[in-house]
Order: C-alpha cells, then structure tokens, then sequence
C-alpha cells in the first residue's frame, strides 16, 4: 500500500477532544498530561498521509508542536514518533482552566491566551510547497475536550478540526520550473492574517477577520519545481485558504525560476468551504511575450504592491508603511498610482518602511543590459508633493538605481534652490550615493505631474535629461554609468530594506529601457502617455500692451489697468516694425542710474481684482530685441516692484556676458530688506545667451511651488525654488525696475514689441505651444528695418 506523507504543518483545524472514562488521580494533574491527536478528514480529498480502503487520513512529522491551553496561557507540546504522543517542552503557565482543555496547531500560529473558547490564529501568507500536499504550518487546526475528572496513564485524546478549507492546482507545461504562485481574489478578499476562532465541543469552528490587510497568500516552491509536460501528468499545488467567498473569483501568478510571470484569473464567484478541497482543472503555464526593449516596468496595484511588466520581470518588494498609499488620481487617468508622504521637507532619515524597492545584485542578465552598448534609458511620471528650500533639506529620490536617476535637491552649501540634479556613477559599490552629478537646473511646480526622462548615450559619453518631452541638460565626458545592483521607488536605495533621501509626491510610472532614446523617441513617448492633455489651453492676458504711433501704450488684456507712459524724446519713442508699432528705448544712462523718463508704468496697488490674480502666479511673456551697452549692467525689460525678467552685460565673469536672467525680491518696493537682485542672480544663476535679435522671453511664477522658471524662444533656461516668500508688488514697468517714487532703476536699452502677463503658470509645453505662436511675429521683426 502506497504511504503519502502529510506534515501536520500542512493542517490547520479545530479541536474536539474526548474525556477519558475510567480515570484515577488527585484533582490537580493538568501539568502532566500527554495527548494524543487525530484528524478531522476532507472527504474524497488527499488531505491526509496514508491511503487506504478507507480514503487518504493525516500523519504527524516528527518535529511538529502544537499549542496546548491547560491554563490560560498556552504551553508548547511537541509529537514524539516513537509513542505517538504529544509531551510538555515548556511551562504551564496562568490561570487553571475549568471545564474544558484547548489545542492549537501550529503552534507559532496560535495566541498566547485563550478567552471564553476563543483563539486567535495566524492565517499563513506564505506557504511552503510540499509534495503532493500542503506544506509545513499552513493548515491551521484547533481542537477542545472536557477536562479529565480524574487522571489516568493513557493520553488524553484531542481530535483537531481544520479551520481553512483547501485549493488544489494542476499546472503543466514545456520547460516551466516554477519558482513561486500567488493566489489573489479578483475582490481583494482577506485570506490571510490574524483571525479569530472560536472553538466549541460539538461544532465547527467560527471564524472571523481580525487583519484588513492580508489579500494574498504565496506559495514558495524554493529552487523551483519543474511540473509535468501534459494535464495527465500535472503537477499538484496546494494552498490551505480560509473560508471565504470569491465574489468576482480569483487569480494566480505563476513566477518560474528565470523571473518569467504568467496570471490567470477565474472571473466568476468561487467559494473555497471549510475542510473541503477544490480541485482545479490542469492549467498549461505559457509564459506570455514581453516587449524586449523595456528592461523594467513598474505596474502599482490597488492592494499596494507592485508588478514588474518589463523583460526580466523581477520581484518588486513592496515595504508598506504609513508613508505611502495606492490611489487613483484623476490627473493621471491611466491607473494606480503610489502617493508617498514620507519627506517633512527637513530631514534626510533612513526608513525601513514605504517604498519600493528591487535586489538585482543576482540579476545578471539585466545588469549587463544597463551596461552594454546601447546605453540606457530611465522614465518617470511624477507628482512633486513638496519643494526644498530651506538649509540642511533633504534631496528627494522618486525612482533611482544606486547608480543613476534624476533627484530633486534642496538648498545645499552651494544654495542651489530646490531644482532637479542628474546622478550617475561608474562605481557599483559606490560609497556616497551623491558623489557623481550636476545640475539640471529645472524646479518642478508641486502637486503637477511631470515626464522624466534620463539619457544614458554610451556612445557619445553623455547623460541627457528631458522633462514633459523637451531637452533640459546635457551632461558630458561620462564614459561609463555602473549598473548598480538595487534600485528603489520613493527613495534613494541605501540597501535593499533600506531607504534615505525619500520622496513625497506621487509616482505614477517607473520605467528602464535598453536603449538610449534620441530626442524623436522622448517627445513621441511624451506625447504617447498624453500628460500635454491635462494643461489647458492659455486664456486671454490680463495685461497685453498696445504700443501707439504717438509713443503711447494701452492695455488691451482683460484687467482694468491704465499704462503711464513716462516719455522724453531722447530715451523712448515708438516705430513700426513688422507691421505692428513696437516701443524703442535708448539712452546713454548705464546699470544702476535711476531714471525719470523713458518708460511705461503700471500702478496696480489699489487694484485688487489684478493683485488677487497674480497671487494665485502667473506668467510674464516678452517679444524684444535687447540693445546693445558700454560698461556692466543689469537691464530690466519688463518688471513687477518684485519680479522680473532680465539680461545682463560684461560684469565680473566674462563666461556670464550678456546672458538672460530673472530676478526676485520678497519685499514690496524694499530691495534694500529683501531677497535682492544680488541673491537672486547668485542662486539661479544666467540662462541662454543674448543675440541681439527679437527673443520671446517668458517668466513663470508658481505661486503654491514659489518656484521661478525663465524660457528663452520656448526653451527652458533656467529656474529654482525661492528660498523666501516671493512677493507679487506693487506696480509694473516695461523698460525697467519700478520704484514707488515712480522712476525705474536696471533702464532697458533696445526693442519691446509685445509685454502680456497672463493669470496662468504655464507649462514647459504651454510655453513652446505660445513660441511657436508668435515665431511668425518675430521673423517679421526680424525682417524689417
């Protein structure tokens, strides 16, 4: 007769134990009891070691324990093969029990009490693979019997009942050697985690849900087991699943040995019962195909994992925490999404909890491909929840390998205010995970979301980033970017359980490719994930003004403001360029002069409609063609008392001569109390360089972000997050900075033919969608003479 063994592990059951008859003892004998125990069967199932006449029936292993409740506390009993029986291995402990005994199985499972015939039980969601059966521990059994009345030499008999019920799977296949199975319900149903039972002489155990987290149980099949080749000889799978009703059924995932993935799904209700066993038919496992080009794919499930979709299909360990949370977010409509919350915006912690992260330190196959030939490529959609600003802020790491990735950087000793850096290191071990980067110099809004895309050209020894399908920064002379060997999402992968630098925002994409895309490939992906779709389209200005013939200027945009012009023959007049009249300033005053004529003035202090909508940010758009000067300057075309854009002449560095900037001031007509042009051109540094040809100038304030950009001819060139309260002003210039006593300092020299502010914080592609707008303006200005 064939013998299959079972481990007890494998049961789970609850307990119904009988009293001995003819007993003898004094009335206090519970500390030296034996027991022995018998099964609870699943009918027509192989829930059990022996087969016989009388169908399959369980055995014990030589090393299981159960939980016994003589007393309140539970003592630990272990099976001894040669007598059958289970014996004390630890103390009686708390108070006498008095009517009925208790047992658990296994005993790591049960609780450290027993109340009023209730136990809780740990519902295992993870399962070892055992042969034929379920493996060690996973099926939970609990048992009772009325306390013995009088003691006797022969052990008291426990017969344990299962709890859970059982799923039985047949999986055949060519060359699958399977290395895991997850079993999930369709519902998020709970089957697995703390439960609680209770126990009764003549009934089934009652089961109730104490853990709202446990939606998977794993199957660990350790090196692997290779299933047969044809549904007549499949290959058996067992999970011990507690009762529970399916409502939209099941799915498995079925992860072989080299990382490969399959999912199935039973899309209709299946209810798995209390010590019955269901059998599925033969499953064939065919591994599906998978897009060679995508190394990594980072798919975030509503239950807070996450899947890797990409070509090697790596285990993605999720570290839940309360820091981090799968939504769906309606400005990315295209799935779950990972909110984090783990950056207070001052501290650069290491946390064990809320993240992603992935080991492939034994991944060889993908490490070779982030360092062959083709170079690299690294994606990411992300929400910024917070910006940087203060001193001793912490760097923020939304998706980065130990080795390369895009970061966003507070204020360090460089006061480098809260803009993007590029990270990249030809060391695998490095030691400091920030030895190696340089500056993108592009702040993000907050609370907007943004396509990342980091460049590893191999080839051409260079690091490129895009942002939202436009190239930012060029980074060169980089011969090697090390493959690393873990990679994390909402942080910077100290270790594998280990995260530093941790991001607050959301993270809505996370991919590699084994490719260095060109700039056509980014923008196409750009405009494949349709971000471009959530900006609308920009409304009418609020301030656009109308040069006139007479050297005049009114304001045609939608806000009730009046344009005084402050003119004088030698410094300002109006000529027709283009078709259009464009105000021409000139003067021989030079940098710092403070000047009574010569441009147009804009006071809004009383204007609260206009003050309310610039407080909300907006965006400051120029068209000129800036003139040429003797001498170093500072030369402001169009300005707030607070904000404003500008280029600057020769000065100190030759390598800065004229040069585009921006500057701000966080005190309402005070440049001598606050954050001075002198800061602020130290900080955000100097964009493109100027031509002395009509240039579309933009400058963007986000207020909620106080974040400034500057886009030169619809390309960014430069931005940061202020390090203070920026300030919307009093009054506005074109041809120079506004002072209240209605002169203008920094005067403009050359041609303005179009100054708008609009009540919009523009975007990267708002901005290059108006450039293309208006290109046709500036070769007409161009053109003439």
């Amino acid at each position: 007769m064939k013998k299959l063994f079972i481990s007890m592990a494998a049961l789970l059951a609850i307990v119904a134990c009988s009293k001995k008859e003819d007993v003898s003892a004094p009335g206090d004998f519970a500390d030296d009891l034996m027991f022995r125990a018998s099964f609870e069967g699943a009918a027509g199932s192989r829930v059990s070691i022996s087969e016989n006449d009388n169908g399959f029936e369980l055995a014990w292993s030589d090393d299981d324990q159960i939980a016994i409740y003589t007393r309140m506390n539970k003592t630990k009993y272990g099976y001894n093969p040669e007598t059958k029986v289970f014996t004390k291995l630890s103390n009686n402990v708390g108070a006498k029990l008095e009517d009925y005994y208790y047992a658990a199985y296994p005993y790591t499972a049960a609780s450290s009490t027993v109340n009023d015939g209730k136990l809780s039980m740990d519902m295992p969601a993870s399962q070892k693979y055992a042969e034929n059966s379920f493996g060690k521990g996973a099926n939970t059994m609990v048992a009772i019997c009325p306390k013995p009345a009088e003691i006797s030499t022969e052990p008291v008999e426990l017969s344990f009942k299962n709890v859970a019920g059982y799923l039985r799977l047949k999986l055949y296949g060519e060359n699958v050697n399977v290395k895991s199975i997850q079993l999930k319900g369709n519902n998020d149903e709970l089957i697995s985690g703390q439960a609680n039972v209770i126990v009764t002489p003549d009934a089934a155990p009652e089961f109730s849900w104490v853990s709202t987290t446990g939606k998977s149980i794993i199957l660990n099949c350790g090196d692997g087991v290779k299933v047969g080749t044809t549904a007549e000889t499949a290959t058996e799978f067992w999970f011990v699943v507690p009762p529970t009703t399916f409502a939209e059924g099941f799915n498995v995932r079925i992860t072989d040995v080299s990382g490969r993935v399959m999912l199935k799904s039973l899309d209709k209700e299946f209810t798995i019962t209390r010590n019955q066993v269901e059998t599925m038919n033969p499953l064939e496992v065919v591994y599906p195909e998978v897009d060679e080009s995508i190394l990594f794919d980072a798919q975030f499930n509503a239950d807070g994992t996450a899947t890797d979709k990409g070509k090697y299909l790596m285990d993605i360990i999720a570290h839940p925490g309360a820091g981090m949370e799968t939504i769906q977010d309606e400005d990315y409509p295209y799935g779950y999404v990972v909110k984090f919350t783990n950056c207070d915006g001052a501290n650069n912690a290491q946390i064990t909890d809320s993240f992603y992260s992935v080991d492939y330190s034994n991944a060889p196959a993908f490490r070779e491909s982030l360092t062959d030939e083709n170079g690299f490529t690294m994606e990411m959609v992300v929400k910024h929840g917070i910006i940087s600003r203060e001193n001793s802020n912490p760097w923020q790491n939304a998706f980065t390998t130990n080795t390369a990735g895009v970061f966003l950087k507070g204020v360090d000793n460089s006061n480098n205010f809260g803009w993007l850096t590029a990270r990249y290191s030809d060391n695998d071990s490095n030691s400091s995970p920030f030895n190696a980067c340089g500056n993108v110099c592009f702040a993000p809004y907050i609370n907007r979301y943004y396509h990342y895309m980091y460049v590893y050209d191999k080839a051409n020894s260079k690091v490129a980033v895009y942002i939202d399908g436009e190239f930012i920064k060029e980074l060169g002379d980089i011969s090697k970017v090390a493959a690393g060997d873990r990679l994390a999402i909402g942080g910077y992968p100290t270790s594998v359980n280990i995260v530093e630098h941790s991001f607050t925002g959301n993270v809505a994409m996370a991919r590699i490719y084994d490719d260095a895309f060109s700039a056509e490939q980014v923008r196409a992906r750009y405009d494949e994930i349709g971000l471009s779709q959530v900006y609308e389209e920009l409304t009418e200005p609020l301030f656009d003004a109308k040069f006139k013939e007479d050297g005049t200027a009114e304001n045609v945009g939608t806000a009730n403001l009046t344009i005084d012009t402050y003119a004088a023959a030698d410094v300002l007049s109006t000529k027709q360029k283009g078709g259009q009249w464009v105000a021409n300033f000139f003067r021989d005053k030079k940098h710092n002069n403070a000047c009574p004529t010569g441009f147009y003035l804009v006071d809004y202090t009383n204007n609260a409609d206009f003050l309310n909508n610039l407080k909300d940010g907006y965006s400051m758009e120029v068209i000129c063609k800036v003139g040429t000067y003797e001498g170093d300057f500072w030369s402001k075309v169009m300005s707030t008392t607070t904000a404003g854009i500008q280029h600057q002449g020769i000065y100190s560095n030759e390598a800065e001569a004229w040069t585009w900037g921006l500057y701000g001031n966080n005190k309402v007509n005070s440049w001598g109390e606050g954050f001075g042009w002198n800061s602020f051109r130290k900080n955000f540094l100097w964009g493109t360089k100027v031509t002395h040809t009509y240039e579309h100038a933009v400058m963007v304030w986000d207020a909620e972000s106080n974040v400034f950009t500057l886009y030169i001819n619809g390309k960014h060139a430069l931005s940061g997050a202020s390090p203070v309260a920026a300030n919307v002003g009093t009054m506005l210039a074109v041809g120079g900075m506004p002072y209240t006593d209605k002169t203008v300092y920094h005067p403009f020299v050359g041609e303005v033919a179009v100054a708008r502010i609009y009540d919009e914080v523009m975007s990267i592609n708002q901005v290059k969608e108006r450039y293309n707008e208006v290109k046709s303006t500036i070769t007409a200005l161009d053109a003439a003479q």
